[in-house]
């Protein structure tokens, strides 16, 4: 029986009409474009289009709004179209079904995004209903199972199966295989050479690490990649300059499978991390959400490029990543349960990341705060909760400072520190349980009084610049955060979006991810509305951090992490806005089956890259021949690699800049004070020495560093006619009234390797 308008309200917002139509309407444009050959062109280069469209369509939904009829026309019209133009993108975009002559796709995603926002407009209700019916069928069967599980056993094996049969075996089942899924992404790839894009990062950890195992000393910090011709030529410290988590848990893996290479045990170990980070998201998103909504999410992580990269480098940003969910899982559970116990925790995990990489703070801060916020807005609680995490998140920092930071330089003794600050944290945690309530009375009284108030906003004065002191955090300006310059460059942003992040996550997930945003303000539910937390913690960072961001695309991690949420929580919609699981089920399928094989493509096309490596070995026998284990190179294009494999220092041009090795170049001429420093060669894939970084040490004129100034380098890429060096003709008469170019001899070149001495 035909369906009438009239009778339109009684039906799903998926009916089969609309369905058969749609394929009707597909069908045909894929003939017409079969046969004619016709492209579909983009309306304009950027998104200003989309936006304009946007703004066009909630004026018409307004006016339309009047006529019940029309409603329901532009209504049922919009599912057609909906369909339409997602089955276009999907047979255009899919690797698998690239069969269209369709070469650009905003105008789909466009038409996609706002037919789509028709439909959930309408049906926002009744969608709300199915997921609120599907979250009570979820919470009461995990409290049906919780009620038969025998808390009386102890055995660790029992706690694991009753943990896995309370969360419900069907989502465990799932995030095993959700975890396979990226371990199969990753696997084929875990032999990988160091020597690809980013294989400094190698050597800031395996090369450390390195020398732990052969040496069995897990305290040692020696970092040949990090050494100083005059200061430290063996590249040894006796002190740490952060947590040595993750070398500690390479010389354990590297102990572990002995039998196994370097590369293949770093990558096993990163990978372990990546499961923990899998873990602990999933664990904050189904709080949050709920777990299929989590499921979702994790999903998108899983295939997500940049999310798979940071755990197959060995970068902080890893670590990170685990203490950011952690922290906010145990927050979250704070504000709904009002427990001290989750706000330590959460300060203590808070803590772990500020004493690795304080950059933490400029999203999590920001994402707790929302939290907070959206939850509960009384000043008593506020003051209470975040002064108990600043000073609770100070304690790792203090910790690390005070005993393992020393650890190479008298092990048993920092350990004794170490030991008592474990003790004297855990009096803190217990004190802060029983004392709880004296302690929010106590905020209360200085609240009421205004003298207490002024004294008690001089002391968060003082604890402020304690805590930045404390953290370092003060230390992130000047080549971390976006300087005046920047921060209203809109080109900057622009470039970013889609240069840098488009390009990270493909095309598919990039357009998905904004036009999911969209949805999750028009059509979600207050629960949903709570992850705009992690969106403004990601917003806030790159605007704030977008200097730094702008070089390192691992620094990206928590903002492609913030589309993977949008298009979870997207997909979730679209399985809940019907009762036709079997609909809703295949539509879901076929838009996952739209975004992974680009983003498997991707992680491939990324996790693959190395150099040629039949010319890296020949040159790591060449250094070894050719030097003595005291000697140095320079580096002059992160060739760190050979440092691990060679065991012979590194050092960088800007390290010759000073004034001693000026002066000792003066009095007994370039090559003999090469030879007085062990530095043997110049390392560079360039075909001419970079003479200009050499120029500052041939002069006594202060001339402009040589490397790091992340701005000038942005804007030399914004505008063409930005000149890095300001000082560039001063360089150039150095470099010929010096005759530089003459003072290195190239001595060897092995495949993009080029080796060169020096000469007066």
């Amino acid at each position: 029986m035909p369906i009438r308008i009239k009778n339109f309200k009684y039906f799903n917002t998926f009916s089969k009409i609309s369905l058969i139509r749609a394929l009707y309407l597909t069908f045909f444009i894929f003939l017409y474009l079969a046969i004619s050959d016709t492209k579909i062109y983009s309306l304009t280069n950027n998104q200003t289009w989309f936006f304009t469209s946007m703004l066009g369509y909630l004026s018409l939904n307004q006016f339309v709004k009047k006529w019940k009829k029309g409603d329901q026309i532009l209504f049922e019209f919009s599912k057609i179209i909906f369909y339409c133009s997602l089955m276009l993108l999907f047979l255009s975009k899919n690797d698998f079904f690239n069969i269209l002559k369709i070469e650009n796709h905003q105008v789909l995603l466009g038409v996609a995004a706002i037919s789509g926002i028709i439909i959930f407009s309408k049906n926002k209700k009744q969608t709300h209903e199915l997921i609120n019916q599907a979250e009570q069928k979820e919470y009461e069967a995990e409290q049906s199972r919780r009620r038969l599980v025998d808390e009386s056993k102890k055995n660790i094996l029992i706690k694991i199966k009753n943990a896995l049969y309370i969360e419900g075996w069907k989502y465990c089942l799932v995030l095993f295989f959700l975890i396979a899924l990226a371990t199969g992404i990753k696997y084929p790839y875990f032999g990988t050479s160091f020597t690809g894009k980013h294989s400094m990062k190698y050597a800031v950890y395996v090369d450390t690490t390195k020398y732990m195992y052969e040496q069995n000393n897990p305290f040692l910090n020696i970092r040949k990649y990090l050494a100083d011709p005059v200061e430290r030529p063996d590249g040894k410290w006796d002190t740490l300059g952060r947590p040595p988590i993750i070398e500690w848990g390479l010389l354990y893996t590297y102990k572990m499978l002995p039998f196994k290479t370097i590369e293949y045990n770093t990558r096993v170990f990163m990978h372990v991390l990546e499961v923990i980070a899998i873990i602990s998201a999933y664990l904050f998103f189904k709080k949050i959400l709920n777990k299929t909504q989590a499921l979702f999410i994790i999903f998108f992580l899983v295939i997500n490029p940049i999310f798979n990269f940071i755990y197959f480098l060995t970068v902080e940003d890893s670590m990170l990543i685990i203490f950011t969910f952690l922290c906010l899982r145990f927050f979250y559970d704070y504000l709904e349960e009002n427990q001290m116990r989750d706000l330590f925790i959460a300060g203590i995990f808070l803590g772990l990341g500020l004493s690795n990489k304080s950059s933490i703070f400029l999203w999590l801060f920001p994402m707790l705060l929302t939290l907070f916020l959206l939850k509960n807005r009384d000043i008593n609680s506020f003051i209470k909760s975040f002064g108990i995490l600043a000073i609770t998140s100070l304690l790792p920092t203090m910790v690390f400072r005070t005993s393992i930071r020393y650890l190479p330089k008298n092990a048993l003794l920092f350990l004794g520190i170490f030991i008592i600050w474990i003790i004297a944290i855990w009096h803190y945690k217990n004190l802060l349980i029983k004392q709880e309530k004296n302690l929010t009375n106590l905020i209360e009284k200085l609240l009421k009084q205004k003298l207490l108030i002024y004294g008690s906003i001089g002391s968060f004065c003082i604890a402020s610049l304690v805590f930045l002191y404390t953290t370092k955090l003060y230390q992130l300006s000047g080549e971390f955060l976006t300087d005046s310059s920047l921060i209203f460059n809109k080109k900057l942003y622009a470039y970013m979006l889609d240069q840098e992040f488009r390009i990270y996550i493909t095309d598919n997930i990039y357009y998905l991810g904004i036009i999911s945003l969209i949805f999750i303000f028009i059509a979600g539910n207050k629960k949903q509305l709570k992850s705009i937390s992690i969106i403004l913690g990601a917003i806030f960072y790159w605007v704030i951090a977008s200097k730094v961001i702008f070089f390192h695309d691992y620094y990206t991690t928590i903002i492609t992490i913030s589309f993977c949420l949008t298009c979870g929580i997207f997909i979730y919609l679209l399985s809940k806005s019907t009762k036709n699981k079997i609909g809703s089920t295949l539509f879901v399928i076929l838009v996952l089956l739209w975004v992974t094989p680009p983003a498997i493509k991707a992680n491939r096309e990324r996790l693959s890259k190395e150099r040629e490596q039949i010319s890296f070995k020949a040159a790591v026998d060449y250094l070894r021949e050719h030097t003595n284990p005291d000697d140095l190179y320079i580096d002059n294009i992160d060739l760190s690699p050979l440092t691990i494999a060679t065991s012979r220092s590194r050092i960088e041009p800007d390290t010759l800049i000073k004034d001693s090795i000026k002066l000792s170049i003066k009095n007994i001429g370039f090559s003999e004070t090469m030879k007085k420093l062990n530095i043997a060669y110049l390392i560079t894939f360039k075909e001419d020495p970079p003479l200009e970084s050499f120029a500052n040490i041939f002069t006594e004129e202060d001339l402009q560093a040589v490397s790091y100034r992340r701005a000038d380098i942005i804007k030399s890429r914004l505008d063409p006619d930005f000149k890095y060096f300001s000082d560039s003709e001063k360089r150039k008469m150095i470099i010929n009234d010096k005759n530089l170019k003459d003072k290195f001899v190239l001595e060897q070149t092995i495949g993009e390797y080029r080796f060169y001495t020096f000469k007066d």
